[in-house]
Parts: structure tokens; sequence; C-alpha cells
């Protein structure tokens, strides 16, 4: 599945394709400790964040 901003596909491909490795190899195993895709949902949720802002810039400006 796409992100909602097509912009940050490729870090939601990279975070869903850690989470799925995570998920089957380590949680369903017992090991609950989830930092392996830290740094790729960091970066996917800074790339949304980055779109949100841009987006609501535009919002403000258009208003003016």
């Amino acid at each position: 599945m796409n992100s909602i901003a097509e912009t940050c596909n490729n870090f939601k491909r990279e975070y869903d394709g850690c989470f799925k490795l995570w998920f089957s190899e380590k949680f369903l195993k017992g090991d609950l400790d989830d930092s392996m895709c830290s740094n790729h949902f960091k970066l996917y949720n800074q790339c949304l964040q980055v779109i949100e802002l841009i987006c609501l810039l535009k919002f403000i400006f258009l208003r003016l």
C-alpha cells in the first residue's frame, strides 16, 4: 500500500519491509524489542510531517 503522501512512498516501503521482517522474525518469536525499525519509522514520519507543513502553508497562503 502506498503512503498517503506520494513523495513519502520510498520511506513507507522501507519501513513496511522492516516491520514485516521484525514482526515475523522477532515479535512472533517473543522478542518485543521494536527498536529494529525505529530509524525507518522516524524517517517516514518526518517525511509526512514535512508534507503536512507544506500543505498547511499552501492553505494559509492561498487564503490571503
